[in-house]
């Protein structure tokens, strides 16, 4: 017969490997991935150089199961990558991102630009020499294509008071000593040197 205490101590081992299990199936293996391939990204090639794919899935699951803090308001972020163009689509709810700054001073734009929306944004992406380029092509605002008067003034008003260096076009210092970043079909090639 199995006394009290052997009965407290194998619910507490009961629960303790279902709180394993638990903890373990709160990511998918995308995302998984996506955090070893970054911890090898920070640790640096260990030869000349060292080349990192990441796919499309693995930076959608690390955005969209908390690897990366998205702005508030933002959510749904879902990438699909092409060569040399990164697509992205999302839900925006405009009110939570503009909260602290105001929505800007034209009414039309303040306007179109408040509530929530399905947006969709088209750019050509690439990097070298460890600088990384993206240029926007195309934005979406529920299906309609967003004119470029108008998707100027969404940079100014929504984007740029928290990313100042944003705009149409954006250079920007690769990380983790990244010198190249080609965007493939499904994933991005990354290639580090010392």
């Amino acid at each position: 017969m199995i006394s009290s205490r052997d009965r407290v101590f194998l619910f507490l081992l009961v629960l303790a490997t279902f709180a394993l299990f638990a903890q373990a199936a709160r990511h998918t293996p995308a995302y998984t991935s996506m955090e070893k391939k970054i911890a090898i990204l920070e640790a640096g090639p260990q030869n000349a150089s060292q080349t990192v794919n990441l796919t499309q899935d693995e930076l959608n699951a690390f955005l969209n199961e908390g690897g990366v803090q998205l702005p508030n308001g933002v959510s749904n972020v879902k990438f699909d990558l092409r060569p040399a163009v990164v697509h992205a689509t999302s839900e925006v709810n405009f009110d939570q991102l503009s909260e602290g700054h105001g929505g800007g001073g034209n009414p039309i734009f303040s306007a179109l630009f408040s509530g929530t929306h399905d947006v969709e944004a088209e750019a050509q992406a690439s990097g070298t020499n460890g600088e990384g380029t993206i240029t926007i092509q195309s934005v979406k605002l529920d299906g309609v294509q967003v004119p470029k008067s108008a998707l100027e003034y969404l940079i100014q008003h929504y984007v740029k008071p928290k990313y100042p260096q944003a705009g149409m076009t954006s250079t920007f210092e690769l990380p983790a000593k990244i010198d190249t970043a080609v965007v493939q079909q499904g994933q991005v090639e990354l290639v580090q040197k010392k």
